[in-house]
């Protein structure tokens, strides 16, 4: 439970929606993590590798949006 919750909240960064950021921890398969959701990954033990996954998503999110500006 703490580890679905530390996504969702890491997940939070980029979709503050939380019924969008729900569907996409529970639908959403992440390609360059075997294609599994993060529900998925966090059931077997792997939230470190989503939470990877999202602190490089924040980051390329944040790269653009100071490029853009």
């Amino acid at each position: 439970m703490a580890a679905a919750l530390a996504v969702l909240r890491m997940a939070a960064a980029l979709e503050p929606d939380p019924v969008e950021a729900m569907a996409w921890y529970r639908s959403v398969p992440i390609a360059v993590l075997d294609g599994l959701t993060a529900a998925e990954l966090v059931r077997q033990g792997r939230a470190h590798a989503v939470l990877t996954f999202l602190r490089a998503a924040i980051e390329i999110d944040r790269a653009q949006e100071r490029t853009l500006q």
